[in-house]
Formats: structure tokens, sequence, C-alpha cells
């Protein structure tokens, strides 16, 4: 993208250090939720809010087949991170597809986009390392607890991961 799109695009700032939502103010790091209950994960890192046109992007990417966009967004990802420092890991682990919706989709999105994100970062891009043991409803249109709901259990661990710390690529943050 050009430098004049880029700046226009919405960044997602300032935001939650603990989940990545949105604040109303710059000088805070948690929202409020996250300092009455701690999430499992360290940190998360949110390059753009789902805004226009990060939201047309991914559609793109994900239900059109356009996987010209997975550069786009992928070394958008990197140059952001990279940028804010956010990422202290030492790959990235992109969320897995069941085998099924990946047959039909011909790639896995999360997989596209780490991977360029991946390379401007200079991290590898763990793949093979977790499986979506069974399908889950598409999580658009649900609430938080039906989310977790739908992907309690999801996931395996095929086999250790080789690094200590990853960062967990999805296209969407739910």
């Amino acid at each position: 993208l050009c430098p004049a799109c880029q700046a226009d695009l919405p960044r997602d700032l300032p935001a939650c250090t603990g989940c990545a939502a949105p604040l109303p103010w710059a000088d805070a790091f948690l929202c409020g939720e996250c300092l009455r209950r701690p999430r499992a994960f360290d940190a998360a890192f949110a390059a753009y809010r789902y805004q226009f046109p990060v939201d047309s992007l991914v559609r793109r990417l994900k239900y059109g087949g356009d996987l010209a966009v997975s550069r786009v967004l992928g070394t958008l990802l990197g140059q952001a991170a990279a940028t804010a420092h956010a990422l202290h890991v030492e790959a990235l682990l992109p969320v897995p597809l069941h085998r099924r919706r990946e047959a039909e989709r011909g790639y896995n999105q999360a997989g596209e986009i780490a991977r360029f994100a991946g390379r401007r970062l200079g991290l590898p891009v763990l793949t093979g390392y977790v499986r979506r043991r069974r399908a889950t409803a598409e999580q658009v249109g649900l609430g938080a607890l039906e989310r977790a709901d739908n992907l309690r259990g999801a996931f395996e661990l095929l086999r250790p991961l080789p690094v200590a710390r990853v960062a967990i690529v999805d296209d969407v943050m739910t």
C-alpha cells in the first residue's frame, strides 16, 4: 500500500495490552475487564480495528479466495507489530482450520497471513503442531460466551512446540 493509504487504515490504538480491546484513553494499559479477570495468555495485539477497509480485505481473503490480500494483511501485521515492539516471541503459530474447511477453501487464511508477517518479523511460522479436532461453527454473530463454548476442546497439540513463546495468529481476533 502507498504510505497515504496505509496511514488511513484504522489502527488499533490506544488498545488494552491484555486483550487488544480499544481503550478510550491513551494513558492506560489494561481495560477494566482485564483488570478484573486476567486472561489465559500474556498479551494480545491487533494491528488494526475490524473496520473499513480492513474488514473488506479480510472478507476478500477469507471468503473471496483473493490470496493476494494475505500478502497485504500479513505485511501490515508484521510492520505494525515491529513498530509497536508488540511481539516478544520466538515464532508465529497460525490458528488451524478444520481439514474439511481448509480443503473447501484451498488454504488457511491465518497461515497465509502468518507467512508474510513472519517474513517481515524474521520469525518462523510453526505448522503441523496444532490441529482443529472438530469442525466448529463460524464465530461471526456469536456472543462472547457462545464463542468460548464453540471453541472449547476444538484444538489439540500434536507435539511439543520447539520454542517457549509463540504468537497465535488469526485473521480476526474474536
